[in-house]
């Protein structure tokens, strides 16, 4: 399947899933780069799902091929809209696709609202991008990185 066409089927799936479209394609984009075949450890298909964590016989589309583009996507899709529910805000829920809901809770319960400054830097940037569409913020070019960086300056300097 062409790149043209895993957008269009991400943009749709975006859609059956009630998720922002291009928050959705900028995550597919940054797990895979729409690499059908991409693989990362246990992580496969374009929405790098976790074999670990979803099995196959958890998916919603029944498939045997974790990387066939409509059910992985579909998964995707699935997982991001789960961690919507489940997370306060938008920053939480892609982190939590991520890094996995629970390492997510285990940040939040020890950093409070300080949880992004513990990030490393290509987790922070990969929530940065898919949230705000930026290598910075919605605020402008690197004022996301430096907000969270003046927070964190100030608890260690506390």
């Amino acid at each position: 399947m062409t790149i043209p066409n895993l957008i269009m089927l991400t943009m749709g799936v975006a859609g059956y899933h009630g998720l922002d479209p291009d928050m959705f394609t900028r995550l597919v984009y940054a797990e895979s780069r729409y690499d059908q075949q991409a693989v990362n450890g246990q992580s496969v298909g374009l929405c790098q799902i976790n074999l670990g964590a979803w099995p196959l016989e958890d998916w919603v589309v029944k498939t045997d091929d974790p990387y066939e583009p409509y059910a992985n996507l579909m998964m995707g899709g699935y997982i991001l809209s789960l961690m919507l529910e489940r997370e306060v805000d938008r920053l939480q829920a892609v982190a939590a696709y991520t890094l996995g809901h629970g390492r997510l809770e285990e940040l939040v319960s020890v950093y409070r609202k300080d949880w992004l400054g513990v990030l490393d830097l290509p987790t922070f940037d990969y929530v940065g991008f898919i949230v705000f569409n930026q290598q910075g913020t919605r605020f402008g070019a690197w004022s996301w990185r430096e907000e969270v960086d003046q927070r964190i300056v100030k608890r260690v300097a506390m």
